[in-house]
């Protein structure tokens, strides 16, 4: 395929705009899939298809890990490497496709909180955003609503995952989660390192309590300041910049 054919696809960053108007001349990104296999094993080949499904294999015999990730990462020279984008995918149909691991979404939303630096009558306050897409016939995001929450709290670095528990409060009721089986991809710029154990339920959403993610969520990592890399690095973005603006109106 010739260079002016490729600038018209769309881009691989699942924005839905043409690479020409997107990614074409970024700094270039790392794309991989992270697997946990369980036990040691040595893939001796794979296979990636058209559509990028990837299937591995050992001496003929198709494996499946017990864990997959897919990975945005910016590799910067003289510098730790940056990563951008963790999405947790099925390990039965592994994608390298970002667009394809969306699709299989009924909504996805983003969350981010913007916390005052002194306390006020001896609580933080802190302002989230968050932004709504339904996921049209699981073929086309389309934007659905934003909205505000807002937070009085004792501990500081507790607010991003209280406005993340405020978000699936509020999902759970409006879309009836507890009577249907929707699934929700809920994006957060928060706590990396642990985002494969919120997603297997080894460990609670905050320490010491019983608030584990509910079966019908799962949570993807997207890096804020790099809106770019993704559409889901763009909406985490949007979210950052809005409950920035409100938090300092607010604290005027």
């Amino acid at each position: 395929m010739g260079e002016g054919n490729e600038r018209n696809q769309l881009c691989e960053c699942g924005s839905g705009k043409k690479r020409k108007k997107c990614c074409k001349d970024k700094k270039p990104r790392i794309q991989s899939v992270n697997m946990d296999m369980e036990n040691p094993i040595a893939i001796t080949s794979y296979e990636l298809t058209s559509n990028g499904e990837l299937k591995l294999f050992v001496d003929g015999q198709e494996v499946t890990p017990k864990m997959a990730n897919l990975n945005i990462s910016l590799d910067r020279p003289n510098k730790k490497i940056k990563q951008t984008l963790k999405i947790n995918q099925n390990p039965m149909n592994l994608q390298t496709d970002l667009n394809a691991l969306l699709h299989d979404y009924d909504f996805i939303y983003a969350v981010d909180t913007n916390t005052s630096n002194s306390l006020i009558n001896d609580e933080y306050f802190s302002v989230g955003v968050a932004l709504e897409y339904k996921n049209y016939k699981k073929q086309e995001l389309q934007f659905q609503s934003s909205f505000t929450i807002q937070l009085n709290h004792k501990e500081k670095y507790l607010a991003e995952k209280l406005g993340i528990i405020e978000l699936i409060k509020k999902i759970i009721i409006d879309k009836s989660l507890e009577t249907n089986d929707l699934k929700i991809l809920l994006v957060t710029d928060h706590d990396l390192g642990n985002i494969d154990r919120y997603n297997s339920r080894e460990i609670p959403m905050i320490e010491d309590t019983d608030l584990y993610l509910p079966k019908n969520f799962t949570l993807v990592y997207a890096s804020a300041d790099k809106k770019n890399d993704s559409i889901l690095n763009s909406m985490i973005s949007q979210c950052d910049q809005e409950a920035s603006r409100i938090l300092k109106e607010t604290m005027r």
